[in-house]
């Protein structure tokens, strides 16, 4: 990613507006295609499940599950690589090492009571938890807001 250099100079540099115009641009790089496929994949989902025969469309309800987890994670950015890039890399294996241990023990709670569609609780769950607790720790570590509506840009206003 050629914007993780760039964002590792001007962070080296102290250079915060570059850092902040490098970071909207990577969130909104993340999202937006993020968004397009995960909506085509799920667009086409009922339809390619259906292929392999009428047993296989039931798992499709569990596809809008993981897309939640998907696209909340796409509204983050490359959060994890951001963090890692300003030099918090503890707070970026933190949040993996706890998506990891709440993914473990939520599949072992959920799938024996909901079976598939407890695992993708599970998984898109932790996928949350990892987006969210990267989120937390940019906003305390560096003041960014890695949230894709923060990051949309704004036009000024005409006075």
């Amino acid at each position: 990613m050629r914007s993780a250099r760039r964002m590792q100079a001007a962070s080296a540099l102290g250079n915060r507006a570059e850092i902040e115009t490098l970071v909207g641009q990577a969130v909104r790089w993340t999202f937006i295609p993020s968004a397009a496929v995960t909506l085509a994949i799920l667009a086409a989902g009922y339809p390619v499940l259906a292929s392999f025969g009428e047993g296989f469309t039931d798992a499709y309800p569990l596809m809008f599950i993981l897309a939640a987890g998907i696209l909340t994670k796409a509204s983050m950015g490359p959060s994890e690589l951001i963090l890692n890039m300003l030099g918090h890399q503890r707070a970026s294996a933190l949040s993996m090492a706890t998506a990891a241990i709440l993914s473990v023990v939520l599949n072992l709670m959920l799938i024996p009571i909901w079976g598939v569609t407890g695992a993708a609780v599970a998984t898109a769950t932790a996928i949350v938890s990892m987006s969210v607790i990267n989120w937390v720790a940019m906003r305390r570590l560096e003041g960014l807001n890695l949230f894709v509506l923060a990051n949309l840009p704004r036009r000024n206003p005409q006075v």
